[in-house]
């Protein structure tokens, strides 16, 4: 948020949100996941210090506490240091929140509020920093440039390809072979400071994962699943064969059932103790059924027309299943599963079997809630509290992720070989272009008709006693006509600002927009000081709208919905500005 935009006007929240966006392309590419604290990017300083008074030291632990427990971890790799350096503050809290996370993250005694958001500790097994910014302290080399034979490029190409989806912020790199490499240095855990392996003395095979569970019995019993899971798949990885994928179907069937008994015998008795066990089994099942599925040649997807919705509104929605292989699929159906944020039922389409080779399709009707608010990522529903963002009305399962999760879902159930098998699908806008060929959005709820000013902030020198016009321009989301007034209303300030007259307006097609003025007059008594006008649109009917719903657009990153209040904020200012024949400027970041 802090930074310079290559690519575009915003700045703050809007920059922020670009940059979360840039993230989680770069994510796409490597295959990494994101995660966020609170923190609001402040600018640029080298303080510690000042650092930690913007963002609270036990703020930052209970979000990097929060993240290590709920992505378990095996080895931490922290970029900076845990000492104070003459760096960035930020970065320097970076590296000294990384390390003191490190050993909290297993503390049971330690942030007893994330237990009440049921997530049980979780030690990560080893810490190593990078040492970029000092190459002296290095105990490990680590080799990046080896071209991986599935992907095509090395190590050193992945990341240099993520990074350059950060445009906006100048990132753009070149994917060169030849020798690369990066180094760390061992901090703490495991095979100590002799280690040449981010990942040495820890047990990374499947089995490993049942290690966690205290008691030996059940241990026991864990293990031999999982190790009947991992027998599987190293069968099925030394047959895979790309141009018959179904012929490993068999071993995805033996693994999700092995997967899936494990799991039903360790909730039974629903030990706290062994939810992180739970939570990683239910990635594998996740991960087993996405294979299951490939292997078979089941391909599935939801979309519709629709993109801007509006509150109470029903939409049409397509699901398919396409059956595209040699293994028939039966008991096929899908259900619209609404988000939290949307609430209730879903809507189910009827089962059917489907026969090696054919299309399974539901036409299936959804309807956005009454009362569902305007798109707003969730860190954004509450004001900033200072440096922070505040997410504290957020459910605790999305706190620290990206985004919350969609409107809509389509969750399909099907059976292979007897096999259940669970596959979700973000239902998606769909349209296409005559140039650019298929176009997905993300859906998005707006309000029947958007109010935007022309301007955010309007610099008004008290001497001046000229009206000034204000240009709204109102955009309709209905399907109906829309007919109604443009108010203004004042909050107080250092003197009381005059009434602005309301101004009609009338819309006639959805997607189409309307332009007025409104006329500002200065109080009479105008003092200094801070002024806010805020706009809304008043309805015919009675309905009040007072929010713009721009859409922060860019080819790179996913289309984002950035909601916020339709108002000008006036600075009354005792300006005075010498007679002026020229004025220069000069351009910045």
């Amino acid at each position: 948020e802090g930074g310079q935009n290559l690519i575009g006007p915003e700045l703050g929240v809007g920059l922020g949100l670009i940059r979360t966006r840039e993230l989680l392309a770069a994510r796409g590419v490597d295959g990494g996941r994101q995660f966020f604290t609170r923190a609001y990017d402040f600018g640029f300083t080298r303080s510690l210090d000042e650092t930690l008074r913007l963002w609270p030291r036990d703020v930052l632990l209970e979000d990097a506490v929060r993240v290590i427990r709920r992505f378990k971890p095996q080895v931490v790799v922290s970029i900076f240091p845990g000492v104070p350096s003459p760096t960035h503050g930020q970065h320097q809290a970076a590296g000294i929140t990384a390390f003191e996370a490190f050993p909290l993250a297993g503390d049971p005694g330690a942030l007893p509020q994330l237990a009440a958001e049921g997530l049980a500790p979780w030690q990560p097994q080893a810490l190593y920093r990078s040492t970029f910014f000092d190459r002296d302290a290095t105990t490990m080399v680590l080799p990046t440039s080896r071209v991986d034979p599935l992907v095509g490029r090395s190590i050193y190409q992945i990341a240099m390809a993520s990074r350059s989806q950060h445009r906006s912020q100048d990132m753009g790199q070149l994917l060169r072979l030849g020798p690369q490499e990066t180094r760390v240095a061992w901090v703490q855990g495991e095979a100590g400071v002799e280690a040449k392996d981010l990942f040495a003395g820890i047990d990374t095979n499947l089995p490993g994962i049942a290690a966690t569970v205290p008691d030996p019995e059940r241990q026991r019993h864990a293990r031999e699943h999982l190790e009947a899971v991992q027998v599987a798949a190293e069968r099925a990885r030394g047959t895979l064969n790309p141009a018959r994928l179904d012929a490993v179907v068999p071993e995805f069937v033996e693994i999700l059932k092995h997967l899936r008994a494990v799991r039903a015998f360790l909730a039974e008795k629903a030990v706290p103790e062994e939810r992180p066990v739970l939570d990683l089994i239910d990635e594998k099942i996740e991960a087993a059924q996405t294979g299951l599925a490939a292997a078979a040649g089941v391909a599935v997807d939801a979309a519709t027309e629709r993109e801007a919705l509006t509150a109470g509104e029903t939409f049409p929605v397509q699901a398919v299943l396409w059956a595209s292989g040699s293994v028939p699929v039966e008991a096929a159906a899908v259900s619209l599963v609404p988000s939290p944020e949307w609430g209730g039922a879903a809507v189910a389409g009827e089962a059917k079997d489907l026969a090696a080779g054919s299309l399974g399709t539901w036409e299936l009707q959804a309807t956005v809630p009454a009362q569902a608010p305007p798109t707003t990522p969730y860190f954004l529903k509450k004001p900033l509290a200072g440096s922070l963002y505040d997410w504290s009305g957020a459910p605790a399962a999305v706190r620290g992720e990206p985004f919350g999760p969609p409107p809509l879902t389509a969750r399909f159930t099907f059976t292979v070989d007897g096999v259940p098998v669970v596959l979700e699908r973000e239902v998606a806008h769909r349209h296409r272009d005559q140039a650019l060929g298929e176009v997905r959005r993300p859906l998005r709820v707006v309000p029947r008709v958007e109010v935007a000013a022309s301007e955010e902030l309007l610099v008004w020198p008290v001497r001046s006693r000229e009206p000034r016009r204000l240009h709204v321009t109102l955009t309709s989301h209905s399907k109906t006509p829309l007919r109604g007034r443009v108010e203004a209303v004042a909050e107080d300030g250092p003197s009381r600002w005059p009434a602005v007259a309301p101004v009609p307006f009338e819309i006639p097609a959805e997607g189409e927009e309307a332009g007025l003025d409104l006329t500002l007059a200065p109080p009479r008594d105008f003092a200094p000081g801070r002024y806010t006008l805020r706009l809304a649109a008043v309805l015919e009917d009675g309905g009040r709208f007072d929010l713009a719903a721009p859409v922060l657009d860019y080819p790179h990153v996913r289309a984002t919905q950035q909601s916020e209040p339709a108002a000008l904020e006036i600075r009354a200012a005792d300006v005075v500005l010498p007679a002026l024949q020229r004025v220069g400027y000069v351009r910045g970041a």
